[in-house]
């Protein structure tokens, strides 16, 4: 938690001058969940996901047991990961409603890019299009996603990392050129003269 606010804190210095305007940066930060306030934060685990030494029992010696080497690892990916936490979600796409919709219904730790894979994942389980869209909700590591038909539709690990937001938005748009082509395709098998007339 603390590299990770360290490296917030780094950047917000390098962003501004004096003393006020930093301690303004900060507060602002802390508002808008860009600080991590507790270990429970999603946003740690992908950062150390695998390390058996968090299997340890709370208060194991060994599980607070920490290299240079961790050190090095952990600041490069909470740098990876706070540059990811900037990528923004265009204002102009197509789904941008979809993405608004699900980016109020998580907390702010959960990053745009994670609400943005969250999107692909209930379009591609038949959530298409926000009309369709029931509810999203955080329990226990988990993004729940749900459809008005009933029941949940989609499960995704907020404790895993997010593809970029590059991804995310290309894999969005084959998915609505390939919805756009069936509609089309539909479309022009209804309007076709039936055989034989």
């Amino acid at each position: 938690m603390d590299l990770w606010n360290n490296e917030a804190g780094r950047r917000l210095g390098d962003q501004t001058s004096g003393q006020d305007a930093l301690a303004r940066q900060a507060y602002d930060a802390l508002r808008h969940g860009d600080l991590a306030t507790g270990l429970n934060d999603p946003r740690l685990r992908q950062l150390f996901p695998d390390d058996p030494r968090l299997a340890r029992p709370q208060g194991d010696p060994e599980r607070d047991l920490v290299t240079s080497s961790d050190v090095d690892r952990i600041n490069k990916d909470v740098s990876r990961l706070q540059d990811q936490a900037h990528d923004r979600f265009p204002d102009t796409h197509p789904d941008r409603a979809y993405f608004n919709t699900l980016r109020g219904q998580l907390p702010a730790s959960v990053s745009d890019t994670k609400v943005a894979e969250v999107m692909i994942a209930a379009k591609q389980a038949g959530v298409e299009r926000v009309d369709q869209l029931a509810g999203a909700v955080l329990r226990d590591d988990h993004i729940f996603v749900a459809g008005k038909t009933p029941g949940f539709r989609v499960q995704v690990d907020a404790t895993t990392p997010a593809p970029d937001m590059r991804q995310s938005l290309y894999m969005a748009d084959q998915k609505n050129a390939v919805h756009a082509y069936d509609q089309a395709q539909s479309q022009a098998a209804q309007h076709a003269p039936a055989p034989g007339r």
